[in-house]
């Protein structure tokens, strides 16, 4: 399916939104479905169900396909906004908004749950300024910190996650939050316990990896959810503290944060080293 075809209908699906209402629209939209595709298809009616849903509350205006990644305008708060809207935020790379959020434009991404077509989140993407350099952006990084021991040496069972600010051009940090939790364990930590779960006598290796994967993964799913409501905002990237051998004879080396996930979203702009410890 071609661009222009795809234009094409998202037109017509729009014009009669509004010349004959939400069934009309939508039952033409239907019937395009061998012609659009899966994905073409999941996508139009994604735009069409948060317009649908939100127009009144949101202000919402159909956008024009100029290559602008603007979906449709709306009003959130007190702002205007650019809203695109899609049902994998995988896809997205802010590469993409960054020239037109140089030039002054202010965009949300609505993010659609496939399944049923309703609004999982509006992510904001409008990252600030650096305060120290005036030129990067500040993104939103948690540490999940190493177990806390006490004076004495014996453990607490205990971790703390730090909520950090990070300038994608000076280097610059600033810590924002912190919290104390059992459940959240240091990458090192957790690395030990998925590998534990599983027997690491089996012989299908490729077997035990896809399990890892899919444990990690969900580990992933639920952290970014549970930090996202205690610090109130999104972690576009998980950090540790690790120790980096440089002389495997004597063990010499030193200590630095490094990033062990992070959204796709941001590829290339957070670093996965920083050569440092950031915070601890």
């Amino acid at each position: 399916m071609s661009a222009e075809t795809f234009n094409k209908i998202r037109r017509i699906t729009f014009s009669l939104y509004h010349k004959c209402g939400y069934e009309d629209s939508t039952s033409y939209l239907n019937a395009q479905q061998e012609e659009l595709g899966r994905k073409g298809y999941i996508g139009l009616k994604a735009e069409l169900e948060f317009y649908h849903n939100y127009r009144g509350d949101l202000e919402l205006d159909v956008g024009a396909d100029v290559g602008d990644h603007c979906d449709f305008s709306g009003i959130l708060g007190s702002e205007k906004f650019r809203i695109d809207v899609t049902t994998n935020f995988n896809f997205k790379a802010y590469n993409e908004f960054e020239p037109l959020i140089e030039d002054g434009a202010k965009y949300k991404i609505a993010l659609i749950d496939r399944e049923n077509f309703e609004l999982s989140e509006i992510i904001d993407i409008n990252f600030p300024k650096c305060k120290v350099c005036n030129e990067g952006r500040l993104f939103d990084l948690v540490l999940l910190g190493d177990e806390n021991i006490t004076m004495g040496g014996n453990r607490t069972w205990s971790y703390d996650q730090i909520h950090f600010k990070y300038c994608n051009n000076c280097g610059s940090y600033f810590e924002e939050d912190r919290i104390r939790t059992v459940q959240l364990p240091d990458y090192d930590t957790l690395d030990v316990q998925l590998k534990e779960l599983y027997d690491p006598l089996m012989d299908d290796k490729e077997y035990l990896e896809k399990l890892y994967s899919e444990e990690f993964n969900r580990f992933i799913t639920n952290t970014k959810n549970y930090l996202k409501n205690k610090f109130e905002c999104i972690p576009f990237g998980l950090c540790n503290n690790t120790f980096i051998e440089v002389n495997p004879r004597t063990g010499e080396g030193y200590k630095e944060t490094e990033l062990f996930w992070q959204e796709n979203f941001l590829q290339g702009h957070i670093p996965t080293h920083f050569g440092e410890l950031v915070l601890e």
